[in-house]
């Protein structure tokens, strides 16, 4: 039998692995497991993939804050979005296009699942690329306009919830197997325990780095993309794939972008 001491131990080495393991699938930065005879499988290591996110998103901002003082707010933005494609291998932009292929593309689940098996880009993915890119962008550079504190909370929130948007994914819909992908779970499921993990900290975030009403915007915006990009899914291909995980966290990091950037009154305008 095991002392508290040792399982203690073991517990903070799983954490440790788990974290590891979503590092190594979410971006490029070497990563060195603590113990290689027991690397956790993806789906154990979903529900560190908000952290993760963030840890983007500080990287991005830092990148932000040395090129804003030597370039324009558009360069400084490009700059940042360029830092985000390195640190991630543009592994939710391929996601994307493969997506915008397969479902918007196809007629059948078997044709949906070929174009997002083929290496080409098509139209779809292309466009779905570039607007994705192009808006991306835009809302960076907006943000950034609005000052160094809002600029990190935009993106520590947006990149949490993106990332949030694959855990929710996985535990609403069956994983594919036979669609193959950058980002590959064969078999991945998760139960309430790891969605209710995954999501703590992208629930409070919100409210702790913005007001209550902005926050609250914030979390409506990505439940509503993540509901829309699952019933999207589930009706095109009964599943969700690896690609389609790619393409959630990017559409719902754009969605979050959105009420940091409209000019929505606080109290209704008045009339006299």
């Amino acid at each position: 039998m095991r002392s508290i001491p040792q399982l203690i131990g073991h517990f903070l080495k799983n954490e440790v692995n788990a974290l590891k393991g979503a590092l190594s699938v979410l971006t490029r930065i070497p990563v060195a497991h603590a113990d290689r005879g027991h690397i956790p499988a993806v789906c154990t290591s979903a529900r560190y993939f908000p952290l993760v996110g963030m840890l983007v998103a500080l990287i991005t901002w830092s990148l932000g804050i040395v090129l804003l003082p030597l370039f324009p707010p558009i360069l400084a933005a490009l700059g940042c979005l360029l830092g985000g494609i390195l640190i991630t291998g543009a592994l939710h932009e391929d996601g994307l296009a493969d997506t915008a292929d397969g479902l918007i593309g196809g007629s059948t689940v078997e044709s949906r699942l070929a174009a997002m098996k083929d290496s080409r880009l098509g139209t779809y993915g292309a466009l779905g690329l570039w607007f994705a890119l192009t808006a991306k962008l835009l809302a960076l550079e907006a943000l950034i306009s609005q000052g160094t504190s809002i600029f990190l909370s935009g993106l520590l929130i947006s990149h949490a919830l993106g990332r949030f948007s694959c855990v929710a994914l996985i535990f609403q819909l069956p994983y594919l197997q036979t669609a193959a992908s950058k980002f590959s779970l064969p078999g991945c499921s998760i139960g309430w325990t790891t969605i209710a993990f995954g999501f703590a900290l992208p629930a409070i975030l919100p409210f702790l780095l913005v007001d209550a009403r902005l926050g609250g915007l914030c979390l409506g915006a990505a439940g509503l993309t993540i509901w829309g990009m699952a019933y999207y899914c589930n009706a095109k291909l009964a599943g969700v794939t690896g690609d389609c995980l790619g393409a959630a966290s990017q559409v719902t990091e754009l969605a979050c972008y959105i009420p940091f950037i409209l000019k929505i009154p606080n109290q209704p305008a008045s009339f006299h």
